[in-house]
């Protein structure tokens, strides 16, 4: 089964053969002075690969449903966030073909934008797409930039799945789930240790 759910340009998440996929916005970056403040203070004074196409965003955020229900803690967030770097870049899923690599990411906190000084975690991720060998793929990238229409998506597969209406937890291979879940992907869900 595959429901797909984009919540006003901002995330999207979609279930497919036991997995879910979350989706966000990324940028194209060509100079260290236009990464997230948390990377251009490590990469101060350090040159990008201009092989390479910087892709730059957040890449899930914790503490808060997103538009459209999914939920992670911080501890989630912490747990999963070792398991993004190194791993590689690919478009649309397919997994047989990477086109570049997660180089960096970090668990930060930011300030809600609707709720003022409240502080949320997130993670940021950082990847290099090889241009080089993939130009079209690199193309598409700028031209998806351009159009505010470049995302990042996560293939995330966790231990369970809670519902935030019943709180009824399900193992993440439940064949069935309560009617909260069963019934729409916007259902507020929290995803345990992604």
């Amino acid at each position: 089964r595959q429901a797909n759910y984009i919540a006003e340009g901002f995330d999207m998440y979609t279930e497919l053969h036991g997995k879910s996929y979350f989706t966000t916005k990324a940028q194209i970056v060509s100079d260290p002075e236009q990464l997230e403040r948390e990377y251009a203070f490590e990469m101060k004074g350090e040159r990008l690969n201009p092989n390479f196409l910087w892709i730059s965003g957040r890449y899930a955020q914790g503490e808060k449903a997103n538009r459209n229900g999914q939920f992670w803690t911080t501890q989630d967030l912490k747990g999963g966030e070792y398991s993004i770097k190194y791993t590689p870049l690919n478009v649309l899923h397919e997994w047989d073909r990477p086109v570049g690599v997660f180089i960096e990411t970090k668990l930060v906190h930011r300030e809600a934008a609707s709720d003022g000084e409240v502080l949320l975690p997130e993670i940021q991720a950082l990847s290099a797409l090889w241009s080089h060998l993939y130009p079209e793929v690199a193309d598409a990238a700028r031209t998806a930039h351009s159009q505010g229409k470049l995302w990042y998506s996560m293939e995330c597969i966790g231990e369970a799945k809670q519902c935030m209406t019943c709180d009824k937890t399900f193992d993440w291979e439940a064949s069935r789930f309560c009617d909260h879940l069963e019934g729409s992907v916007q259902a507020p869900r929290r995803l345990i240790n992604p």
